[in-house]
Order: structure tokens, then sequence, then C-alpha cells
């Protein structure tokens, strides 16, 4: 949201200088924009100043999934459902001292060993999923889109992520990939004369595609505390079109070699490979990333919001007051009340025994 001032600079460069919006953007068998009435262009105008996707337009980003067409009762379901995995989240991440307390207690999360980092950097994806998929389930209930076919899901298959290309180009939100692969296109095609469709261009296009997240992300960051320099922030843009070079680079390699799977069974194990590669990479890149989030106070849960999971953790069907540790309980250097114990014996299954929330912040 922060860097949307960027991004909206960058989007509109693509539509009036880089390409011909109103030539080139039109519903398939529709007239172009000058053919169309009055009220026509109203709409034209209206859906391309909303829309980041192109849904039913001629730019359409590629491998949306198509509209669920569930009825509002089922968005309903769904929306809670997305709810209920964010409060697992933020109820998991309220239980890191170094994140309650933007940054001023306890370990860092790359400091965690690897198991601790991935449940980390997990929870916080969980929160970004809720995030982006809330506001779409809620027009969806709505039916603001007026046509069904046009509720396509702002995330795509997880069952796709098996490699980092393909979590970024087909899973991720697609909101920034017309303006990004457009610029990114200019500079390939015209600033360095790469040939269309050759591997320069293409791993050109990849780099200033990071690069400019790189950028916007940062930009926004920079609005927020103007004198933190966002390292961290720009480090891990730009380390996804790097680690998509590795991934390539391996591929090719199996390739070269001359090996494929013999059969459905060793082509799925090597898919479960693909997977854990991805788990495991943001699981390492993703946790000095959202410090510098940590450190503005971005996870600090705020009071009164409803948890029904840290509800049951405490005994009751929900919570909306305060969070589980008090500001003096947080400068005493105790990290959490006693109900919190609980959430470590959930949690120990699958993060192991290494935390123990009961020591003081100083040992944390």
């Amino acid at each position: 949201m922060r860097s949307r001032g960027f991004f909206g600079v960058l989007r509109a460069f693509d539509y009036f200088v880089l390409s011909d919006c109103f030539l080139e953007f039109r519903r398939p068998g529709h007239p172009t924009y000058s053919s169309l009435s009055p009220s026509a262009r109203l709409k034209w105008i209206l859906d391309h100043t909303l829309s980041t996707r192109g849904i039913g337009y001629t730019w359409e980003a590629p491998y949306l999934l198509p509209s669920p067409r569930h009825s509002r009762l089922r968005h309903i379901m769904n929306l809670f459902g997305f709810y209920l995995l964010q409060d697992i989240g933020r109820s998991y991440l309220s239980s890191i001292p170094f994140m309650e307390s933007a940054g001023a207690f306890g370990k860092k999360p790359s400091d965690y060993a690897l198991p601790q980092r991935a449940m980390i950097s997990w929870a916080v994806c969980l929160t970004a999923v809720f995030s982006i998929s809330m506001p779409w389930t809620v027009l969806c209930i709505l039916r603001i889109w007026g046509r069904r076919e046009d509720e396509k899901p702002m995330l795509g298959r997880w069952g796709d992520a098996y490699t980092l290309r393909r979590f970024w180009g087909r899973v991720w939100h697609q909101n920034l990939r017309r303006s990004l692969q457009t610029f990114g296109r200019w500079v390939a095609w015209r600033v360095c004369g790469f040939e269309r469709g050759g591997t320069g261009s293409s791993y050109c296009q990849l780099y200033v595609a990071f690069a400019l997240c790189a950028v916007g992300h940062w930009a926004g960051n920079f609005m927020v505390d103007p004198t933190r320099r966002w390292k961290n922030t720009v480090w891990f843009f730009l380390a996804q079109a790097v680690g998509i070079t590795m991934e390539d680079f391996v591929i090719w390699l199996v390739e070269w070699v001359g090996y494929r799977p013999g059969n459905k069974a060793e082509a799925r194990l090597w898919k479960y490979v693909g997977y854990i590669w991805v788990a495991g990479w943001f699981a390492v890149m993703l946790s000095s990333h959202l410090e510098e989030s940590a450190e503005i106070g971005l996870y600090i849960e705020p009071e009164g919001l409803w948890s029904p999971t840290r509800g049951l953790l405490q005994g009751r069907w929900f919570v909306g007051g305060p969070p589980l540790r008090s500001k003096e309980e947080m400068i005493a250097g105790v990290a959490y009340i006693d109900s919190v114990e609980r959430l470590k014996g959930l949690m120990s299954a699958i993060i192991g025994p290494g935390i123990s929330f009961s020591r003081p912040v100083e040992e944390l």
C-alpha cells in the first residue's frame, strides 16, 4: 500500500508512453476506445482506473484462475477461513518478542534456528495472503464486479509453487505484472538491444522487474521512515531474480545431462523437492526483510482486535481486548503471560522445543 505512488507512476508510464492504451486496450470483439459511446467510454475509464490485471480485456494477465462462481455464503465462509488463518499467524507473531516490541527486545528472526525462522516467515505469509484475498472476497460478496466471469482470484494455485519462477509468475498476485513486464521489455529491446525471445532479453526483463519491485517497496518504506536505509527490503527483491537464475541453471543442467523423470511417481517426487526448495528459500530470505518492517511496528498487535485463536489459548472463545503481553511485562523482561504457554504447546510439534516462551527476553 505504501508503494502505491511509485507503481502508479510506473503504470501511467506504461499506459501513455510505452503503449497506446486507447488503441490497444479493448474487450475482445469490441471496438477501440474512439468508437465507444460516451457511457461505454466512462466504463472503459473506470475499468482501467480500478483494474490492475486487465480481466476481460486484451491485456489480461496470463495464468489467472477462472472465476470460482461461488455463492455469497461460500465467499463469506472463505473470508472467515482466511481470517482464522491470519489470526493463527498473527497469534504466533505476537509470541515473538522482537515482532511484538517493534524490535526493542529479543532476538531478530534471522538469528533463530532455521525451523523457527521458517515458522516466523510463514506466519507473515499467512497475514499477507489474508490482506490480499480479503478485499477481493468482500467485493465478490457485494457483487461489485458486475460479471461473474470477472471474479478471478487474486492468488493462483498453490500447487504451482514448486519453482520460484512459477511462484512469482503464477501463484502470487499479478497486480504489477503488466507495468513491470512492459517496462522490462522496453529496457531489454529498445535500450539494451536484446533479441526478442532470446535468453538475454528474458533475463534482462527478469532483473528489471525485480529491480523495480525493490525500488517501489523501498520508496514506500522510505516514506514511513526516511532515516532508515531499508537495504534488506531492496536485497530481498533483487535476490528473487538471483534465485530464479540459479534455479533455471540447475534445471538446465539436469536437462543437459539427459535426465528425465521415468514415470509420474518420480515426477511427483521432484515436485515435492521443488516445494521444499521454495518453502526453504522464503524461510531464509524473508526473515531479514520482515525485520525492517517489524522495527517500524508493522507486526504489533492492535488492541481490541477479535482473535479466536488467542481466546482459545486463554480459555475463552475469543479475545477482543489488549494483547497477551502488556507493555509493563515487556519492560520487565517477561516474554509472555501464562496463557502463551498454551501456544508453545500448540506449536511445539511443528517448530520443536527450541523456543521457551517463559524465559526472559534477554535470553531470547
